[in-house]
């Protein structure tokens, strides 16, 4: 867990995100909608962090750093690869974890979530965590993917929106019960799923 000191930066830098963006950033359209981390899904990611311990952690959809900020706060020794497609919103990114004093345990990835990928495990390596957070029609591809790049690998699989965006996930949904090791959805706002899965 961060220092005091350090929790405390990543808390204000989280502050400052949420000013910048909030909800007004969701209204965005290139390539789907974009909507920020709600307050109680950060609470949430960050005490799973801590429950998990990760060495490395892979986020689908950085946006403009909020989740990466939360998963930092719960987890100091994990290295957090995190997915943006948008170079412009990476570099806005990139100048919060400068801020929140966690740039060095971050590593960008600045291409479509499918590129990404297939970097696992040449130069991603096989991670504890995964976070979906991205466009929700990539889902259930994307994990297929992963499975397949991480071998048997077991992964923590974290996914936001499950509830409120339901109709675009019917198949991640479905493959998640049939095949997840253990498999639940927590009450958040927007409804995060948290699930083991093997490969």
């Amino acid at each position: 867990m961060p220092s005091r000191e350090s929790r405390q930066r990543i808390l204000q830098v989280m502050d400052d995100v949420r000013e910048l963006g909030g909800e007004a950033y969701s209204i965005q359209s290139i390539q789907g909608r974009r909507h920020p981390v709600r307050r109680d899904t950060e609470t949430l990611l960050a005490a799973l962090m801590m429950a998990a311990m990760p060495q490395t952690i892979f986020e689908l959809g950085t946006g403009y750093g909020l989740s990466t900020l939360c998963l930092a706060l719960g987890s100091e020794q994990a290295r957090i690869h995190t997915v943006e497609f948008d170079p412009d919103i990476a570099t806005t990114a990139a100048h919060y974890f400068q801020e929140a004093e966690i740039r060095e345990r971050i590593t960008q990835w600045i291409c479509p979530a499918e590129q990404a990928v297939e970097l696992i495990p040449s130069q991603i390596p096989p991670p504890d965590v995964v976070f979906f957070d991205h466009a929700m029609v990539r889902y259930e591809t994307d994990l297929a993917a992963l499975l397949t790049r991480c071998g048997s690998k077991s992964l923590l699989i974290l996914a936001d929106n499950v509830e409120d965006h339901q109709e675009e996930i019917p198949g991640f949904l479905t493959w998640m019960a049939d095949n997840a090791v253990a498999w639940t959805i927590h009450p958040t706002q927007c409804g995060l799923l948290i699930a083991r899965v093997a490969g």
